[in-house]
């Protein structure tokens, strides 16, 4: 009995993790393709029209030409930027999923760390464009 619980919480593990980094169908995996894309091309629609409005509602306020404006701005193109990434991340790891194994661990591996540095160069640029308006 001191043998079998063991034995029982190995397996089920083993059990667990190989069904994890299953390649999936060309069929399915192409679906899903389509799906991120479509939904990454709405979440980018949404973002440029809230990105827009918050800009235009600054530069009514105090200016186009206003440091609130600029700052507007640089927050927008940093919100539209990080909803690219992500987009382009969701489409990756969708296309991830045709791999198998390591090979698609290092492919999803791949798509997080270009989204991480997406994201920072995105946050980087708009610090920098802010610090200039102060």
């Amino acid at each position: 009995m001191n043998r079998t619980i063991p034995l029982l919480v190995l397996t089920a593990a083993l059990a667990v993790t190989a069904g994890c980094n299953r390649a999936e169908s060309p069929n399915k995996v192409a679906n899903d393709v389509a799906d991120a894309r479509q939904d990454a091309a709405q979440e980018n629609a949404e973002t440029s029209r809230d990105a827009s409005e918050k800009i235009a509602e600054a530069a009514r306020d105090d200016g186009p030409n206003s440091g609130e404006a600029t700052r507007a701005t640089a927050e927008g193109q940093k919100d539209i930027a990080v909803a690219e990434a992500e987009g382009r991340h969701k489409i990756a790891v969708e296309g991830c999923e045709a791999l198998k194994g390591s090979a698609q661990k290092a492919c999803k591996d791949r798509a997080d760390a270009e989204l991480d540095a997406a994201k920072a160069d995105a946050k980087q640029t708009a610090a920098a464009t802010k610090d200039r308006t102060r």
